[in-house]
């Protein structure tokens, strides 16, 4: 596998973990 072909797809997933993991502590602040 050519890494600058999966590049894109793992700035992807890690932009979308990223939005998961904000979401996930700003859930967290609204219920304490």
């Amino acid at each position: 596998m050519n890494v600058l072909y999966l590049l894109p797809h793992i700035i992807v997933h890690a932009k979308l973990l990223d939005k998961a993991i904000i979401h996930k502590l700003l859930c967290q602040k609204i219920l304490n």
